[in-house]
């Protein structure tokens, strides 16, 4: 079949109840791979794991987490979640439990495509969050649409005011970087910094950049 995008095997895994076996062999597979790394000298402050909202609701999601960081002696403040506003408002008291039990463990959490959802903001002051990820639908015509700098700016006072770090997706042109950074954004996501690489590839890079950062002048 070629390559298949997440688009379309995620709602696929979902409609045949495979997305709790897959959603779990990831979050190990990426808690393995910062561990090798570690081993190579490679040391990132953290990993993102999507976890989908049917892999959140089931009862068994936090043994998963456990085992997954048992396995691996990752330290669970390298784990950030990255979950979704539908997510979090389909069973408001189930997710506010969920994420205060995982938090208590050390676990992160941010809010994917923020601002595509749910309009209600009251949720950000309810559950504990860590991150904001501005959608890369505001990003795309930064530039040039004062819609989506005033939707931004107010994102980044927003997230400034609660305390929670922000990052923007879909990032591609050096000038999106400048204004966003100019705007207060705290990172940044996209084809700028990379694209999607095989780990080793990745690896690679890693390597590539200490080696130029530890440099003499």
């Amino acid at each position: 079949h070629g390559l298949v995008p997440p688009s379309m095997f995620i709602p696929l895994a979902e409609s045949v109840g495979l997305i709790n076996f897959l959603g779990n062999w990831v979050l190990k597979v990426a808690c393995m791979q910062l561990i090798q790394w570690d081993a190579r000298g490679i040391r990132l402050q953290y990993v993102a794991v999507n976890v989908s909202p049917q892999q959140f609701r089931d009862p068994r999601f936090k043994d998963s987490v456990s085992e997954a960081i048992e396995l691996t002696g990752i330290d669970p403040r390298r784990l950030v979640f990255e979950i979704t506003e539908s997510l979090l408002m389909h069973d408001p008291a189930h997710a506010k439990g969920l994420l205060e039990e995982l938090t208590a463990m050390g676990i992160r959490f941010a809010v994917d495509d923020f601002g595509t959802g749910y309009s209600s903001l009251a949720y950000l002051q309810r559950f504990p969050l860590a991150k904001l990820k501005i959608d890369r639908s505001f990003v795309e015509n930064l530039l040039t649409s004062r819609n989506d700098q005033a939707i931004v700016s107010a994102v980044v006072g927003l997230a400034q005011t609660l305390d929670l770090e922000l990052v923007a997706e879909g990032v591609e042109t050096e000038e999106q970087r400048t204004l966003l950074t100019e705007m207060g954004c705290d990172h940044i996501q996209g084809w700028l910094v990379c694209k999607a690489l095989p780990s080793e590839e990745l690896a690679q890079r890693f390597e590539t950049r200490t080696l130029h950062l530890h440099e003499p002048a």
